[in-house]
């Protein structure tokens, strides 16, 4: 409706000049009659409004926003139907979006880029936490305001309601295809892990000035999301670098949550500051400049023979062949070992109440070196008695499991060998080993008898103390390819001590063994007694089974 020369929307609103538009409508600044306000109006294109599946959607979009309100999410103000047009009423944010920034700057400067993150994962971690995905997260969604500098989330107009009934049932997979997570392309119910997808993607853009899955066709983008991972640039800061890799796990349930995204951004950037931004990628360079293929999974061998209890199979090969490859955790600069195509990722974003510092124990060489700039840390060691305690008939029983791992460079030759361990004890409590305070000193792995968990595979847990370190692994064997979990538990106080470690993709070699580890772990002395809880589950499948405890330690 044309009222006095200008285009009317309802009663309340005069539309001025459109600002933007989708495939689901226009935008348009307006200004509000009553008070003047200068508003964002989302109006329904022409001829759409009678396609119920549109009108749904749009309506959804107003449902979802209106229960949202959060500094770095645009808030929806009010509905309006007039004839055969629908329109939301939005707060106005001056300024463009990621995209236009990215089109004029080409990248940003890593502090930067972790800030505008930060805010973003805010905005999504208030969505996840009342159910709302928001299933479309892209730079052209991720407003900036000019007057602050802030950005603001917009467009959840594809949202899906997560808890209750949902308003999208159709079968149409709903997102862009640059950022959409391999879970969803599969036909997966989405959850809040694909926002979080997304938003490691855009943060591997906004350093390296284009996504790291590119192509002219959507199917073509697809199959990289699904049989590709991105490629670190030369000077992409190590933290970010982390963050991405842990954000685009191909396993929905490994990624972190949005407010664990922003947790870790925000620590990371005093630590970034100063540094400059990268030149960009070209839009028209090669795939392989920003992406790589992700290992091909062996294939379960035809037989087996008796595995050997406590052997340990790790090989680093070349490629094309079973190899290492390495994974940041978000919170530390010590690389985490992956046995053969497995991928073992430290999920400090997962961690408990109570936390440990964890390092880790590279146990061989990295098949690409320039992917991370591991951090060693020697242990300093200070033996001490631990108090022995008979448990009860029923603990599990111990096996006796030597793994020794290779110690840390030193510019001495080792004085002492490691020692074949004794027959297992009445008790299964570990005692640290006492080594020459010069001398790093090697565990012996004390380690639950094997337990049967399904579908032909045995998990073992393994903890050896060392000093003022733990040391824990998880063990698997059989055919069966897997995933495993393992983390320190406190069973006094029933809480975990770390994060999670968790090994995804591991295929024990016909007859061996393939472990998740080893890691260290420097927590507190409470007192407490500890052991090590592993669980497994098949891989491709997102449900982990019973766990197995290995022998406790008083600490």
């Amino acid at each position: 409706m044309v009222r006095g020369g200008a285009e009317s929307l309802g009663s309340g609103y005069v539309l001025l000049d459109e600002i933007g538009g989708g495939a689901m409508g226009t935008v348009w600044r307006a200004r509000q009659r009553d008070t003047g306000e200068l508003v964002a109006v989302k109006l329904l294109r022409d001829g759409l409004a009678g396609d119920s599946d549109l009108v749904l959607r749009f309506v959804q979009e107003r449902n979802v926003m209106r229960a949202l309100r959060h500094p770095h999410i645009v808030a929806v103000r009010d509905f309006v139907i007039e004839g055969d047009r629908l329109a939301l009423i939005m707060d106005l944010v001056e300024g463009g979006d990621l995209r236009g920034l990215l089109r004029q700057r080409g990248t940003l400067p890593p502090a930067e880029a972790a800030r505008l993150m930060a805010q973003v994962a805010d905005a999504l971690a208030v969505a996840h936490a009342v159910g709302v995905v928001h299933r479309d997260v892209k730079p052209g969604n991720v407003l900036i305001d000019a007057a602050t500098g802030q950005v603001r989330l917009t467009d959840f107009g594809v949202a899906r309601i997560v808890h209750g009934p949902g308003l999208t049932q159709t079968s149409a997979v709903i997102g862009t295809p640059a950022y959409l997570a391999p879970e969803v392309a599969d036909g997966a119910a989405p959850s809040a892990a694909v926002d979080v997808y997304a938003l490691g993607l855009i943060l591997y853009e906004l350093l390296a000035g284009r996504p790291p899955f590119v192509g002219d066709h959507p199917m073509a983008l697809l199959r990289q999301h699904a049989t590709a991972a991105p490629r670190r640039l030369p000077g992409m800061p190590g933290p970010l670098w982390a963050l991405v890799q842990a954000c685009v796990l191909k396993d929905p349930a490994g990624r972190p949550s949005a407010l664990a995204v922003a947790a870790a951004l925000k620590e990371a950037g005093p630590s970034l500051t100063g540094l400059p931004a990268l030149p960009p990628v070209p839009r028209d360079e090669a795939v392989s400049t920003t992406s790589e293929p992700l290992p091909a999974a062996p294939a379960p061998p035809p037989g087996r023979t008796p595995p050997v209890p406590g052997e340990n199979t790790v090989t680093s090969e070349g490629r094309g062949r079973p190899r290492q490859r390495l994974v940041i955790a978000a919170s530390a600069a010590a690389a985490l070992v992956l046995a053969g195509a497995a991928v073992a990722v430290a999920a400090p974003w997962r961690a408990p109440k109570a936390s440990a510092a964890p390092s880790t124990s590279p146990t061989g060489e990295a098949a690409n070196p320039s992917v991370v700039t591991p951090s060693p840390e020697v242990p300093t060691p200070s033996p001490k008695n631990l108090k022995k305690r008979r448990e009860p008939e029923d603990e599990p029983k111990q096996e006796t499991v030597s793994a020794p791992t290779t110690p840390p460079p030193s510019t001495k030759p080792p004085t002492r060998r490691v020692r074949t361990p004794k027959p297992a004890q009445t008790s299964p409590e570990v005692e640290p080993e006492e080594q020459p305070p010069s001398q790093p000193p090697a565990p012996v792995w004390k380690c639950r008898s094997w337990l049967a968990v399904g579908s032909g595979a045995e998990m073992s847990p393994c903890m050896a103390v060392v000093g003022d370190t733990i040391h824990l692994k998880g063990q698997i064997r059989g055919s069966a390819r897997s995933d495993v979990h393992v983390q320190l538990y406190d069973t006094d106080a029933d809480a975990n001590l770390s994060q999670p470690f968790i090994c995804v993709g591991l295929t024990p070699p016909d007859g061996g063994v393939a472990a998740c580890g080893p890691f260290t772990l420097r927590a507190p002395r409470t007192g407490a007694k500890v052991d090590v809880r592993q669980r497994w589950r098949a891989a491709g499948t997102t449900t982990w089974g019973g766990g197995a405890e290995s022998p406790w330690a008083r600490w």
